[in-house]
């Protein structure tokens, strides 16, 4: 049993490694969770994430990211937990990298880094991490921070310039 990430592109204005996004988001979540698990995540366009940022959520606009969590409390007949789909759009996620973001994460002024600190942040939210209060916005920010550090080595790249 191992973990499983299910990659979706859907979106053609931003040039990304899918090897290397599998396999870093796999190494994240075996950091993450103490069991294998699986995770789906689809990159989108702008267009596509206003609309599901509206749905969804009821926001208009694009965003960077939307986590689904789901119950991953009954695993799979092969022993991996589902534990939620994440959205990530590389249009907004390039257009913000030179920001602070509204959380407290710091800004990275590159594409490739900021992707993957976004990657990052769905992946906690999956795993139960908010940013509501100052404390839990402190606490994530942290938690990225440690897990970009140490998977920075996967996540080089991950972003291709078109």
């Amino acid at each position: 049993m191992k973990t499983r990430i299910l990659l979706s592109n859907r979106q053609r204005a931003h040039g990304l490694d899918g090897d290397r996004l599998r396999a870093a988001a796999a190494a994240i979540a075996t950091d993450l969770w103490d069991h294998p698990v699986e995770i789906s995540i689809t990159f989108l366009g702008r267009r596509a994430m206003a609309a599901a940022n509206r749905e969804y959520r009821g926001y208009l606009g694009a965003t960077d990211q939307i986590s689904f969590p789901m119950d991953h409390a009954h695993p799979t007949p092969d022993g991996v937990r589902l534990v939620g789909d994440l959205l990530l759009c590389p249009a907004v996620i390039a257009s913000q990298c030179g920001t602070r973001a509204p959380d407290g994460r710091p800004e990275t002024g590159v594409p490739d880094r900021e992707i993957a600190l976004v990657l990052i942040h769905g992946l906690l939210h999956l795993h139960g991490a908010t940013h509501d209060g100052d404390d839990d916005a402190a606490a994530m920010v942290a938690e990225e921070t440690r897990l970009y550090a140490t998977h920075a080595h996967r996540l080089s790249g991950i972003y291709l310039m078109l």
